[in-house]
């Protein structure tokens, strides 16, 4: 009796399933977009000469995509996303050649693949604004290079690592009247290598940027030198404003 009562239940079950899916449908959702690009932490807005910092501070630019997976019985939103950030300083500064010291422009840069996934919550739904929080964890893909103009120094390329970050947003989706898509407004705040940080004892002897780098190569050292008992962890935070277009997948 009790086994045909468990085989009813398990069928009624499996024939129940196709319905609720069929109420709650999957959607999925791409947005495609861009924005600019503010450096926050101290750590990225150092002068050109510093040691203990990155020279990073200039407004630029950040490349973003995001895929949305969301159920309606679910109070969030499943996202993925892929962006690609750019972050950079220059200088005038004199350098000693055969001819005599010539002064010359400097450029710091790192860019930064940010592969993120995470959740979207819409605390609000109208219809024009659907505002919402978001959380990320990310994968960041860093690299850069250090070069003056005419080359009078040889460029010098940051070696490519990996750290792992965290996003924290918040955004509204706006529907417009005259166009089949919408428009996604988000601000988010990245702290890029928030865990992963190493230093690199057998680089340079300067941490991060600091300093000229005269090597082909150099290390980012985000982690406390631990020969220098002044020295700090260095953070890479950013701001970014970003606009893109909702078009709907499935």
């Amino acid at each position: 009796m009790l086994n045909r009562q468990l085989l009813t239940a398990s069928v009624m079950i499996i024939l129940t399933i196709p319905k609720a899916w069929g109420q709650s449908p999957l959607s999925i959702s791409g947005t495609l977009g861009g924005g600019l690009l503010s450096p926050l932490s101290s750590d990225v807005r150092g002068e050109i000469y510093s040691t203990y910092d990155y020279p990073l501070s200039n407004t630029s630019f950040s490349l973003n995509g995001k895929l949305r997976v969301s159920v309606p019985v679910l109070p969030f939103t499943f996202v993925g996303s892929v962006s690609y950030n750019s972050l950079f300083d220059s200088a005038i500064l004199p350098v000693a050649t055969p001819s005599g010291t010539v002064n010359e422009e400097l450029t710091y840069s790192v860019s930064i693949l940010a592969i993120g996934v995470g959740m979207e919550y819409s605390f609000l739904s109208t219809p024009v604004f659907k505002p919402y929080a978001s959380f990320a964890a990310s994968l960041n893909l860093i690299g850069g290079n250090t070069k003056y103009e005419n080359n009078v120094i040889p460029e010098a390329t940051l070696n490519s690592i990996s750290r792992f970050g965290i996003d924290l947003g918040v955004g509204t989706s706006l529907e417009t009247l005259f166009l089949p898509l919408s428009l996604d407004v988000e601000v988010k705040y990245r702290f890029a290598n928030a865990f992963g940080k190493t230093y690199d004892t057998s680089g340079l002897p300067l941490p991060g940027f600091g300093g000229l780098p005269q090597t082909s190569s150099y290390s980012l050292n985000d982690a406390t030198n631990p020969n220098d008992s002044r020295d700090d962890p260095r953070s890479i935070n950013y701001l970014v404003i970003l606009v893109g277009l909702n078009f709907t997948i499935l």
